[in-house]
């Protein structure tokens, strides 16, 4: 009766356990990350990253061994450590999969050149290299290539020297000599904190009133939005309830931080109105990218008129100081818990059916508890014997 009695407990035991200690998860699906499409140029090589989530979107640990492919080789090859090599313009899809099957992909557009903005193929090299430094973060940087003369009509000219007193003009000719991006770590203010990376950019020999267009993008898994937002979240979240937790904010050259979209900058309602702010679904969780003109013009700690805004649906992000760049970083926000809500991993992880539950938090909690319970019911073994 006894031999039977632990046999029963060990089985609990191994079933409560998480799944590091007793053999490799597999993972229930895979998420690229950067988005879920690129627009590269001749010449932009770059590397994708692709991470694992078990069924619960808990993210799995590890090196993850995966197999790439390309839909089209002849546009762009990858290599099985997923780095991709544009070889023609064209499209490409690009596949990662995992050994039971599980896959993501991500749509790769080649082309030859901008359409209107004059870019040193050395400059696409150079940002090639730094989004793949912030892949390992879940971000990235692209050059928002829109027409210039979404700046030229009357009605934007008109509203922007209103602002700001000068005439606006996009940049149009771009090149590795004057534009440098890094990543700046640290910066916490009123808001919240930036726990990942601020993207920098640097941009000299400008003059007062241009502006040059650039679309950040941050990925979050649905684990990481089910702690910012307090609740278990496994679709795309309403923008409103999405930036109460999260704000942009501006870090310009005249010294001062500002907020560019939650948290008294403009509202991340009618920024994704006027196309400046998408929020769409991932794989295992969300992409949010944001576009917006970063212009050499005075900022709030001139005047409180001078913060960022929309000016005719473009998102007008002043850089603080009207000197000779365009310079300063952009941060993603995190605000602190709100009320010190938390994740209640026994509900919201549970397995059906009866099964073990493999989250690795929750299993380490019951597994210790199961181990105690062994020990505390072999001390009064002999009222089975």
């Amino acid at each position: 009766m006894m031999k039977r009695f632990v046999l029963f407990i060990l089985c609990a035991l191994a079933c409560l356990c998480p799944t590091g200690a007793w053999g490799a998860a597999r993972p229930a699906y895979l998420h690229i990350q950067g988005g879920r499409s690129r627009t590269v140029f001749l010449g932009q090589s770059f590397t994708l990253v692709a991470v694992a989530y078990d069924e619960y979107g808990a993210l799995l640990s590890g090196e993850l061994s995966v197999s790439w492919s390309s839909s089209n080789p002849d546009v762009a090859r990858v290599d099985q450590q997923g780095r991709v090599v544009p070889l023609s313009a064209g499209r490409a899809s690009i596949t990662a999969r995992a050994s039971n099957g599980v896959a993501d992909a991500v749509t790769v557009d080649v082309v030859k050149r901008a359409s209107h903005v004059e870019i040193n193929p050395r400059l696409w090299e150079n940002l090639s290299s730094f989004n793949e430094l912030l892949a390992h973060e879940d971000m990235a940087l692209a050059f928002e290539d829109v027409s210039p003369g979404l700046v030229q009509t009357t009605a934007f000219q008109r509203a922007f020297r209103a602002i700001w007193n000068v005439p606006p003009s996009q940049v149009t000719s771009l090149n590795d000599v004057t534009t440098r991006f890094t990543t700046r770590n640290g910066y916490s203010s009123s808001v919240g904190e930036a726990v990942r990376s601020g993207i920098h950019i640097s941009l000299t020999g400008r003059t007062r009133g241009d502006m040059l267009p650039m679309r950040y993008l941050w990925n979050y898994s649905w684990e990481e939005l089910s702690k910012l937002l307090g609740r278990t979240v496994l679709e795309v979240p309403d923008v409103s309830e999405l930036f109460r937790a999260l704000t942009v904010e501006f870090h310009g050259m005249s010294g001062a931080g500002y907020p560019v979209v939650g948290s008294g900058g403009v509202t991340a309602r009618d920024a994704e109105a006027a196309g400046a702010l998408w929020v769409f679904p991932a794989s295992g969780g969300v992409s949010i990218e944001l576009t917006a003109y970063l212009a050499n013009v005075q900022g709030p700690a001139s005047s409180a008129l001078y913060a960022p805004q929309l000016v005719e649906g473009l998102l007008i992000v002043p850089d603080g100081t009207a000197d000779a760049s365009i310079a300063g970083t952009t941060w993603m926000m995190e605000k602190p818990t709100r009320g010190g809500a938390v994740i209640d991993d026994d509900k919201t992880n549970k397995s059906g059916g009866g099964g073990c539950d493999t989250h690795a938090g929750t299993g380490a909690i019951f597994g210790g508890s199961a181990l105690l319970l062994i020990i505390l019911l072999l001390r009064h073994s002999k009222r089975w014997v």
